[in-house]
């Protein structure tokens, strides 16, 4: 975890420059929206909006470039990014038939970005409703106080009335109180539309409104790879969930069950599933993702043999490019299976790593 933090304040402590730019037909000279702009070394990129405009913002260093759109020859290019640059791109259009795989690679990467420009309006739109929620409690009290003191000035009134007060000193304060009751009249009726308006834009925010079409678009991805994560390890049900994250679990038989409804061992297997599917799902949705995978004491649980085995095969074959630390009481046993062991002991009450 040190070493995670400290890799992080680097990281957030290099030098960033911005690398901006249109791209257009060579053409026609038209602006291309979807061009797909790409940093291999980073594996991060962007694509281009509706005025073939793009924006990157990286650390400082020498990047090479990779501009796709389908239609159009791809170009390779090499930037050496230590100041805000300007880069603007013209492509020629291709004469040899793009392959179907490119065509479907590039589609879900339209479909992942717009998802995820929509993702970032739901999430300031969210905000903006906890901000007006905040309001709305603020101009309750108000009216609340508000209402308060029109009562006490219209009880003031009606004594000044019933005393039948000459005086001008008297008069004068009357006619000061009726104005403030007209003011404080108009201020609550303004403070009722603004909370309306507010009540609106909560309810149409709200999770039946349209967080859940968002939902729904992840939710069929998420169910796929629960399910291809469960039979990897040899768990052969059937595992969904629906918009409200309910989960409906059936056997081959058509058998419905819930998650309590199995073994130890069994839970455990859905929950690695669903851990995976969320680490996938991650990295669909950011341009960024982590290589970092810390399992602690996920061997002394009661995962049975076979799926020991099954989960060390995931480790190995599904996830051969992560940093994976296991933190495991069971040395004896696992120590043949990993490809690197760093063992720790007691010393005089300190915890130190063995010789």
């Amino acid at each position: 975890m040190l070493l995670s933090l400290i890799s992080t304040l680097l990281t957030y402590s290099q030098e960033k420059f911005t690398l901006t730019g249109t791209v257009k037909d060579q053409s026609s000279l038209e602006s291309l929206i979807g061009v797909n702009i790409i940093i291999p070394e980073l594996q991060t990129g962007t694509t281009s909006n509706e005025y073939g405009f793009y924006s990157l913002t990286l650390p400082k260093g020498n990047y090479n470039i990779e501009i796709s759109y389908l239609g159009f020859k791809s170009i390779k290019t090499n930037i050496n990014l230590d100041k805000n640059i300007s880069y603007n791109i013209s492509l020629k259009e291709a004469t040899e038939d793009l392959d179907e795989v490119v065509l479907k690679q590039n589609l879900e990467r339209v479909k992942i970005k717009t998802t995820e420009m929509r993702l970032d309006t739901i999430n300031k739109t969210m905000i903006t409703i906890r901000e007006k929620e905040l309001l709305i409690n603020r101009y309750e009290t108000s009216i609340e106080e508000i209402n308060k003191q029109r009562i006490k000035l219209a009880e003031e009134i009606e004594e000044l009335r019933d005393e039948k007060v000459s005086s001008a000193e008297q008069t004068g304060e009357l006619n000061q109180l009726q104005e403030r009751l007209t003011e404080l009249g108009k201020d609550k009726l303004s403070q009722k539309d603004e909370k309306i308006y507010i009540d609106t834009a909560r309810h149409l925010m709200q999770d039946t409104g349209i967080k859940t079409k968002i939902i729904k678009q992840y939710l069929p991805i998420m169910n796929q790879l629960i399910n291809k994560n469960l039979a990897d390890m040899d768990f052969f049900v059937n595992f969904s969930l629906d918009e409200e994250f309910n989960e409906t679990i059936k056997s081959r038989h058509r058998d419905e069950f819930n998650y309590h409804s199995f073994s130890e061992g069994e839970k455990l297997r859905i929950d690695l599933s669903i851990l995976f599917t969320w680490r996938e799902i991650a990295k669909l949705k950011n341009s960024t993702n982590t290589n970092l995978l810390i399992l602690d004491e996920i061997f002394d649980s009661s995962l049975d043999s076979s799926g020991t085995d099954e989960f060390m095969r995931i480790l190995h074959n599904t996830m051969a490019k992560e940093n994976i630390f296991v933190i495991s009481h069971k040395g004896d046993t696992l120590i043949d299976k990993f490809p690197r062991v760093m063992k720790f002991e007691k010393y005089k009450n300190f915890t130190r790593m063995a010789e």
